[in-house]
């Protein structure tokens, strides 16, 4: 039979391992301890990083689960399942999932499961993040740091806080965003965590500062950031994937009516780094450095270079979201051909 789904095609074959995959775990159904068994497997690989891509395996954990199991295996199933969608691009799903894993605490009894609520609502918060939708982060931020508190989990707390300043900074409101930063950096210092308190102190803080005109301390916290941040090596070169912070510092720079100095920082922002988001800023960098020098030849080819990477940009964002929607409409056609 396996043979003639193979030979038949795809579809039939993909239908038929998720329906014997279904048959295998609900014959299972009567061995609570193998089923378990599963369920900290999946939880191993969550944790390990590895995505979890198997749904049919995650519903029917739910399903036996919500027959056989207690409240905190449900919500642990189905944060599972959660996981699951999430990584398949089913965020509506996903975001169901989370939500039903929640309502499965029950937050008034001593050994509930505050971890794990924790992280639910970091993951809605991601969620809603990519989505572009702020309002929903924050409170899933804020709701993510109680529970973490709840759980005497410090810096998981303290993390989700110092988050929220991203959805701050969406919505356009720097002085909340130097707050959150500000109180954030001094609650890591409190439990030891300098180069964390260093980090926090870097990127939208010190842009949100220069949009204040506070540029001093932009400079300060520019400073603190290169040398208790743990991320630079001895020639001040910025750990890989952190690139962007030379812009940011050639910011300040132009704020201070030093284009020399700044466009320094945008050189280097566009010699290390490679990617085409570090390639704009360079370019808009060194089209504000010429505008300040009054070079208009200069002008005109970082802001048309510029603008030919934001097109690019954009173009490259259009096709991996039809990407991701043509992986989701094939993946449930399949489920359903």
């Amino acid at each position: 039979m396996i043979i003639f789904a193979v030979m038949t095609g795809r579809r039939f074959s993909y239908c038929l391992l998720c329906m014997c995959l279904v048959w295998l775990m609900m014959s299972c159904a009567g061995n609570g301890t193998e089923m378990r068994q599963h369920l900290e497997e999946l939880e191993q690989q969550n944790s390990s990083g590895d995505e979890l891509l198997n749904d049919s395996l995650a519903e029917a954990l739910v399903t036996y689960f919500n027959s056989h199991g207690d409240a905190d295996e449900q919500m642990r199933a189905k944060y599972i399942l959660g996981c699951t969608y999430c990584n398949l691009n089913e965020l509506p799903r996903a975001l169901m999932a989370y939500y039903e894993a929640a309502d499965c605490a029950d937050t008034t009894r001593a050994d509930c499961n505050y971890k794990l609520l924790s992280l639910i609502h970091g993951q809605c918060a991601m969620i809603y993040h990519t989505q572009v939708q702020p309002r929903s982060e924050l409170q899933e931020l804020r709701l993510s740091e109680l529970y973490a508190r709840k759980d005497k989990d410090t810096l998981q707390a303290i993390k989700r806080y110092s988050q929220q300043s991203g959805a701050y900074d969406f919505l356009k409101m720097p002085d909340s965003v130097i707050y959150v930063k500000e109180r954030a950096a001094q609650q890591f210092r409190e439990i030891g965590r300098n180069d964390r308190a260093a980090r926090t102190l870097g990127g939208s803080t010190i842009t949100s500062l220069l949009k204040k005109g506070e540029v001093s301390k932009a400079f300060e916290y520019s400073r603190i950031y290169e040398q208790e941040s743990g991320l630079f090596d001895a020639d001040k070169n910025i750990a890989k994937g952190f690139e962007i912070y030379y812009y940011i510092k050639g910011e300040c720079y132009l704020a201070t009516h030093q284009p020399d100095s700044a466009e320094y920082w945008f050189r280097k922002e566009l010699l290390d780094g490679k990617d085409i988001r570090n390639q704009i800023a360079g370019s808009k960098g060194l089209q504000e450095v010429f505008v300040q020098k009054r070079i208009s030849d200069s002008i005109a080819k970082y802001a048309t270079l510029a603008y030919e990477l934001n097109d690019s940009a954009y173009s490259l964002s259009e096709m991996e979201n039809i990407q991701k929607f043509q992986a989701s409409y094939n993946y449930n056609h399949q489920r359903i051909a």
